[in-house]
């Protein structure tokens, strides 16, 4: 009986992660705790759920490495949340004006994060790389944003 609840709670926790169904402060939360939290969560928790259904099941060959290799299954959601996000924005976007406000140089290329107002409220950027270094701070610059979730925005003048 234990494997099959084990099973259940495996796919239930994929299926609750899909981004369109969970809540958009886990999504776009840009204070990163929340981020820093679900992404450990994402780390753990499907690859000892798993492991333990393989224990259940008896199966010891290539546990490890199974459980292991589960945690691979974070690429493919990191893009399919990408992949979602410009379709919102493709579809369900407006404009406004914003202001560069930090600009930080990694070992990489220089990092910014721009602020934005819309209806009286303010709302930040995810820090967003400058390829070509273009942007100081107190630059003004486009950004789009998503009219039903407007955390969800990127800098227009940054798109490749």
């Amino acid at each position: 009986m234990r494997k099959w609840i084990l099973i259940f709670a495996y796919v239930t926790f994929w299926i609750l992660i899909i981004p369109d169904r969970l809540p958009y402060f886990i999504i776009y939360d840009k204070s990163r705790i929340v981020l820093l939290i679900f992404g450990l969560l994402l780390m753990f928790a499907p690859p000892y759920i798993l492991f333990n259904v393989l224990t259940e099941f008896e199966i010891d060959k290539k546990k490890w490495i199974v459980t292991l290799s589960s945690g691979f299954l974070l690429f493919p959601y990191g893009i399919l949340v990408g992949q979602l996000d410009d379709k919102r924005l493709e579809e369900n976007s407006r404009q406004t004006k914003g202001v560069v406000y930090d600009k930080w140089t990694t070992k990489r290329q220089p990092l910014l994060r721009a602020k934005y107002k819309i209806d009286n409220k303010v709302y930040e950027t995810f820090s967003t790389t400058d390829y070509n270094d273009l942007l100081e701070i107190g630059d003004t610059v486009t950004i789009i944003y998503w009219t039903e979730y407007p955390e969800l925005s990127k800098i227009k003048e940054l798109e490749k």
